[in-house]
């Protein structure tokens, strides 16, 4: 099921609504999150969903996240609401887990799903990781 024409997910540590409609991301992580060692404890992981064109009327969301050595996903339910500063057909949703515990390497993912739909729709996969990990699949890659 497609609800938008483009969706992006990013994730950061820190998310900032500012003066003037303006959103402030800050530590953007890349593909994958990079820990020192393991179990660690983030102060803040966000979540910043941004939906182009929603070609459908939302009235809410539900956001799932997964990460290795939880049993069950850690779930949102949000409310659909009006932002007259922001056009019609898009939507965003801003998200802060504080704190976010990690125990495990391995793969995690965000899900979203609109309305009372049990569709998931994935909208960003990363990994988890120490360095060692990073090395190893930075010189799998080919260029």
């Amino acid at each position: 099921m497609v609800i938008a024409k483009q969706i992006i997910a990013i994730l950061c540590d820190d998310v900032r609504e500012e003066i003037g409609n303006k959103i402030s991301l800050m530590g953007i992580y890349d593909y994958n999150i990079v820990l020192p060692v393991l179990p660690a404890v983030l102060p803040k992981l966000c979540i910043y969903i941004n939906m182009i064109d929603v070609s459908k009327d939302v009235t809410a969301f539900k956001v799932k996240v997964s990460v290795p050595g939880k049993d069950s996903p850690i779930e949102f339910n949000i409310p659909a609401q009006v932002n007259h500063d922001v056009p019609k057909k898009n939507a965003r949703i801003m998200i802060a887990l504080s704190p976010f515990k990690v125990t495990k390497i391995g793969e995690a993912k965000i899900e979203l799903m609109v309305n009372e739909e049990m569709e998931s729709l994935v909208v960003h996969k990363f990994s988890i990781m120490t360095p060692d990990q990073s090395n190893q699949s930075a010189g799998s890659e080919k260029v």
